[in-house]
Formats: structure tokens, C-alpha cells, sequence
């Protein structure tokens, strides 16, 4: 949902549409996925600006990318949740895929790391300076998120090591 980001108003980590403010400015609601947030101040227009910005870069893969943009953003806002969020799902290298059955949006890891999200510093300084609400909803998406990650680390472990070999003949003289 790229095409529908806008720089106004946060866009949503999983589809990258733009969040729908409660009046008070402190909850938003994506029209398109359905995910809620919920903030403990309204963000300026920069902070909107940066967290979009560095959210794009992760939405296209560019996890590299987008972890230099959230580290930057939590030098400057150090209590940001929603910067200390991205930066964890960068580093674990989380895309939000629509299932086609559900239509609901799902992590996908494209990423290994060692270590649990759920021991991650920066997913614990989200959950620091988060709102109540949002460190629940933190928290159960790090759940899915570490379950996710055991599963592939088992399937990893039981598998038989392969070989790849990767063959081209040409016809053509150059």
C-alpha cells in the first residue's frame, strides 16, 4: 500500500497506510489493516516526518536502511516507542504479509537472528516508554513475532545440509 502513504499523519508498520487520529491525537486506527496505536503525546510534524520515512525504507525490504533511520529518530526523540518498535522489527528483519485467506497481516521473518525479540533492547525501550495500551499490543505482537522465530530456528536444525550448484552453458561467442 505504498502509493497511499501520506506525510501528514503516521503511517501503519504493516501496510504503510495512513493512520486515522482519534480527536485528542493520542490513537490512531489504519483503515486498511485495522492495527491501533495509541501515543503518550501528539508527534510533531519532523517526528511524523522521520518515523515514515525510516517505516518506507523497512516496508520495501531495505531493513539496513531503516534501522540507520529509526536509530536516528531515537537520538533525537529518546522516548519514542514507536522508533524503538521499528528499530526491533528492522533488526529481525519483519514484513507484514497479507494472508491470502484471512486477509489479515501476518509477520514474515527475513532475517535470522540468534537472539529472541523478546530480549532485544530495543524492544524492551519500546515497552519502557510505551502507553499501557501499546505495550500490550507490543507485546503480543513480539510473542508471534519469537514464535515465529523458534519455529524457523527448529525447521533450520532438522533440515540436512545441501549443495547448490548452479550451472550456464551459452551459445553465444561473448
Amino acid at each position: 500500500r505504498t502509493e497511499i502513504m501520506q506525510y501528514g499523519t503516521m503511517n501503519c508498520e504493516s501496510c504503510g497506510g495512513a493512520l486515522v487520529y482519534a480527536e485528542d491525537g493520542k490513537s490512531a486506527k489504519c483503515p486498511f489493516c485495522g492495527n491501533v496505536y495509541h501515543f503518550k503525546a501528539e508527534k510533531s510534524e519532523a517526528l511524523v516526518l522521520a518515523l515514515n520515512r525510516a517505516n518506507e525504507d523497512r516496508l520495501k525490504n531495505d531493513f539496513d536502511g531503516a534501522i540507520t533511520e529509526y536509530k536516528l529518530v531515537t537520538e533525537r526523540n529518546p522516548e519514542d516507542s514507536e522508533a524503538y518498535w521499528g528499530l526491533a522489527i528492522s533488526t529481525y528483519g519483519i514484513e507484514y504479509v497479507e494472508d491470502p485467506r484471512t486477509k489479515k497481516r501476518i509477520p514474515t521473518c527475513r532475517r535470522t537472528v540468534q537472539k529472541s525479540i523478546l530480549e532485544d533492547e530495543n524492544y524492551l525501550k519500546a515497552l519502557e516508554n510505551a502507553t499501557e495500551e501499546q505495550k500490550e499490543i507490543y507485546e503480543r505482537k513480539a510473542k508471534i513475532i519469537d514464535r515465529l522465530q523458534r519455529n524457523i530456528k527448529r525447521r533450520l536444525e532438522e533440515e540436512e545440509d545441501y549443495d547448490v550448484f548452479i550451472s550456464f552453458k551459452s551459445t553465444d561467442e561473448d
